[in-house]
C-alpha cells in the first residue's frame, strides 16, 4: 500500500467504508412479530420441541408453527394444538380464516428412511375446505375469555381421529408403524401458517411478548404431551461497537486523504 498515492487510496477508503457497513450492520427483524421457542421436553417416542411466531397483518394475527425436532420422528411428536392468551390491549380473535402449509401421506413413508421420501407434498391454503364452521381441515378454533386454542387433537378438537398434525420438514420415519401407518392422514410438513381474524390488528401493529402469555404446544394424538414456550427477544440489536470504531477510523482516513489532496 506505501506505493499508492493518496488520490488511489480514496475510493479504496470508501469501497471499504461502505463494506464493513453492510457486512456488520444486522438484518432488521419485523416489527409486527414475535417469536416463541418450547422448553426441552419428550415424551414416550423421542424429543420434543417447536417454535411459534406471532405476526400482525391486515385484519389479524398469522401465527407460523414449526416442529423443529430432527432426527427419528414418530406421530407422537407431532404437533396437534396450540394454546395461549391475548394480552397486552390486543382483541381476541374472533375467527380462524385459513390454514396453509404442505399435506402428504405417511403411508408411503418407509420405516427408518427420510420422510418425505416419495411421498408428494401438497400445498393447502386460501379458501382450503372447511370441516365445520369452526375448523379448517380438522383443526379445531375455540376461546375462552381471551384465552385461544387451536387443536386437532384432545380437547378442543372437532372429533374423529387427528389429522393434519404437523411434522418437522423433513427427518427419518420412526420404525414399524410410529408413523408410516397411515392412520393420521394426511400430517402437514414443515412451517404450517394459521390466520386469526383480530378487530384492530393491522401490519404495522408492534406485537411482543407481552401480548400472548401462557403459550403452550401439544403434541401426539391424545393430545400426549404439552410443553411450555417462552419468548426469544424481539429487539433489533445496535451496529456492533466494532462496526461503529471501524467506520469511524476509515472516516478519520478518508477525511485526512481529502485534506492532502486540496493542498
Amino acid at each position: 500500500m506505501s506505493g499508492l498515492s493518496p488520490r488511489k487510496l480514496l475510493p479504496w477508503t470508501t469501497l471499504v467504508a461502505a463494506l464493513l457497513w453492510c457486512g456488520l450492520t444486522p438484518t432488521e427483524t419485523k416489527a409486527g412479530a414475535v417469536t416463541f421457542n418450547t422448553v426441552p421436553g419428550k415424551d414416550s417416542d423421542g424429543p420434543l420441541a417447536a417454535s411459534i411466531t406471532f405476526t400482525a397483518i391486515k385484519g389479524g394475527i398469522e401465527i407460523t408453527i414449526t416442529n423443529t425436532e430432527t432426527g427419528t420422528i414418530a406421530k407422537g411428536q407431532a404437533i396437534s394444538d396450540l394454546k395461549f392468551t391475548m394480552a397486552g390491549g390486543l382483541n381476541t380473535p374472533t375467527a380462524f380464516n385459513d390454514l396453509q402449509g404442505w399435506k402428504v401421506n405417511s403411508a408411503s413413508f418407509k420405516p427408518g428412511s427420510s420422510f418425505p421420501g416419495s411421498a408428494t407434498a401438497t400445498q393447502i391454503g386460501d379458501s382450503t375446505t372447511k370441516t365445520g364452521p369452526d375448523s379448517i381441515d380438522h383443526w379445531g378454533f375455540n376461546t375462552v375469555g381471551k384465552t385461544v386454542l387451536l387443536a386437532t387433537a384432545g380437547t378442543g378438537a372437532p372429533g374423529g381421529k387427528p389429522t393434519y398434525m404437523i411434522l418437522p420438514s423433513t427427518g427419518t420415519t420412526g420404525p414399524g408403524k410410529s408413523l408410516a401407518d397411515g392412520k393420521n392422514d394426511p400430517y402437514l410438513l414443515g412451517p404450517t401458517n394459521f390466520f386469526l381474524k383480530v378487530a384492530g390488528v393491522t401490519a404495522n401493529t408492534k406485537l411482543t411478548a407481552a401480548n400472548f402469555t401462557g403459550v403452550t404446544v401439544g403434541f401426539g394424538t391424545g393430545t400426549d404431551k404439552v410443553l411450555a414456550a417462552s419468548a426469544q427477544s424481539a429487539a433489533v440489536p445496535e451496529p456492533s461497537t466494532m462496526a461503529v470504531a471501524g467506520l469511524g477510523a476509515l472516516a478519520f482516513i478518508g477525511y485526512g486523504l481529502r485534506r492532502r489532496l486540496k493542498k
